[in-house]
């Protein structure tokens, strides 16, 4: 795995990385953006350790081949499922959405909590699928993918995403939306954030001023999204670690529109 190098002073200045030669190699830049993913293990190395306080979700996913959903452009959600085995609620949901060259991405995530243990994902998606209509043909013969899961590193888990020369972008920071377990959008417009604070950056001498341009990055995510991830934060742990999404994913509140547009900025914050 990549490891940074820093300078005498902490500051990060590159990476070191192994070729497909298996030779080690240094790679040195002005700014080093660190975005790899939910392990962060550029911003580990360099002791930067995420706040503990932000929930961590898990989520599990597989895509299917079927015919099912070819004039389908919506997402499905189900905000009813059960822990494997047990009477329990899944303190989380399941999805379904079409792809466009014929496949459906099929998943649920949950919020581990004491009040539940751990989340075993991959009985629970075995249970749920057998729940599912048969006509949507959503079995072993339609899978295209094997059954894969991955953490979801929530809320804004490591603030300020900007020190020592190095920025952390996505998953590395905790981007994760602890409203809907979401992370691509948020990765992408914290790229953009993140692109114009060191185009701006390069174009300063090293120093004070350089130093300024960088900073510009935590501050534009703090504008943008503090308070979305502020409460998020506490809903994921005191409600939907508990209780799942039925809470907010129910007939009353869906059917009701002014409900449903509130659901709707919650869900989808991101600038348009």
């Amino acid at each position: 795995a990549p490891a940074p190098l820093t300078d005498a002073a902490g500051r990060v200045v590159g990476v070191t990385a192994v070729g497909e030669d298996g030779e080690s190699a240094e790679y040195r830049a002005d700014v080093v953006i660190a975005a790899d993913g939910a392990p962060a293990r550029t911003a580990l190395a360099t002791g930067w350790r995420r706040d503990d306080r932000t929930p961590i979700a898990t989520a599990a996913r597989r895509y299917y081949r079927t015919d099912a959903f070819a004039d389908d452009e919506f997402l499905h959600l189900w905000a009813d499922l059960r822990f494997a085995g047990a009477d329990a609620a899944l303190p989380g949901y399941g999805w379904l959405f079409p792809l466009a060259d014929g496949r459906v991405n099929l998943g649920l995530g949950g919020i581990p909590h004491r009040k539940h243990g751990a989340i075993d994902l991959r009985a629970s998606f075995g249970e749920w699928i057998k729940r599912l209509p048969e006509g949507w043909k959503l079995d072993e013969a339609a899978a295209e993918s094997p059954l894969r899961s991955a953490a979801l590193p929530m809320g804004l888990n490591r603030r300020p995403q900007y020190r020592d020369g190095m920025l952390v972008v996505g998953d590395s920071a905790g981007m994760v939306s602890p409203w809907s377990g979401e992370g691509i959008g948020e990765a992408m417009e914290a790229g953009e954030i993140a692109a114009e604070s060191v185009a701006l950056a390069l174009t300063r001498p090293s120093g004070a001023r350089r130093e300024q341009a960088l900073h510009h990055y935590p501050k534009e995510v703090h504008r943008r999204w503090s308070r979305h991830y502020l409460l998020g934060n506490v809903v994921a742990g005191h409600v939907f670690a508990r209780f799942g999404y039925r809470p907010l994913l129910n007939r009353a509140v869906t059917s009701s529109p002014a409900a449903t547009r509130l659901l709707a900025g919650l869900f989808g914050h991101l600038r348009g």
